[in-house]
């Protein structure tokens, strides 16, 4: 009906209803695993958009285009294709960037740190280390100052797993002593979350936080305590991919292995 009334008829009013349409239909063929036809999906709605904000004017849905860039690099880059995910990152955050700093649309701040992270991830394929701890520094910098100055206690699991991206990436550069730093913020955010607000959901977070510092302490010569820390939350990571938590089974496997290796070292 929409394509009806919008391409034939001239109902451009209800283009960036159309648009909306395609874009819930992308997420919902991407829950079925057919991924071509949501990337087919996301380009309909974003030739729309950019129809709408770059021809006629409709500034309005400037971020709504941007959101459209990232759902789409998402879905590529996790496709494999990383070079295309890059052009729509940089796209995305060159949007929110001027939204942010130049319009003071402040409310999205959040989006542009999501982007700095899916493009620390992205640029990690591409062997570009630093620039991918600059974009993780960018996104921390964002996430602690909406939760500690402006109250968005909601986003500190995102901070938390931001720090512990960064570590990541310092850890991959040699940097262990200043990745055992940035695991501890990270751990400090999450055991309060998980002891004193009893976030339990997010206890397999926190041990494979513990797991990558449990790794750092070895790789600074403090390896009775990494190794400690490391078997403790092993067995924490295998009782929640148990329970269900499926997302942290290769870093289960992983951890273990990495356990047998230190003990057949130990021998």
């Amino acid at each position: 009906i929409l394509e009806r009334l919008v391409d034939k008829e001239g109902r451009r009013e209800l283009a960036n209803d159309l648009a909306s349409v395609y874009v819930n239909k992308a997420i919902l063929v991407g829950h079925s695993g057919d991924h071509r036809a949501e990337v087919a999906l996301f380009d309909q709605a974003i030739e729309i958009r950019e129809q709408l904000v770059n021809e006629e004017g409709h500034n309005e849905l400037t971020d709504a285009l941007a959101t459209l860039y990232l759902n789409k690099a998402f879905v590529v880059g996790d496709w494999g294709d990383h070079r295309v995910a890059g052009t729509l990152y940089d796209r995305a955050i060159e949007i929110l960037e001027r939204l942010i700093h130049k319009e003071g649309r402040r409310e999205l701040a959040n989006n542009l740190a999501t982007a700095y992270l899916n493009k620390g991830k992205w640029v990690t394929y591409f062997g570009d280390k630093s620039t991918r701890v600059v974009l993780y520094e960018k996104a921390i910098d964002i996430l602690d100052r909406l939760v500690r100055q402006e109250g968005h206690s909601e986003l500190f699991p995102a901070l938390a797993n931001a720090f512990v991206s960064r570590a990541d990436a310092v850890a991959d550069m040699g940097d262990y002593r200043t990745a055992v730093e940035m695991y501890d913020r990270a751990i400090e955010i999450y055991e309060r979350l998980v002891y004193q607000e009893d976030r339990r959901e997010l206890a397999g977070d926190l041990a494979s936080a513990r797991c990558s510092r449990g790794g750092g302490l070895i790789c600074i010569g403090r390896g009775d305590e990494g190794r400690t820390e490391v078997r403790k939350a092993a067995a924490v990571l295998k009782t929640e991919v148990a329970r269900g938590r499926v997302d942290l089974a290769n870093v289960s496997n992983l951890t273990e292995d990495f356990l047998s290796k230190l003990d057949s070292n130990l021998r």
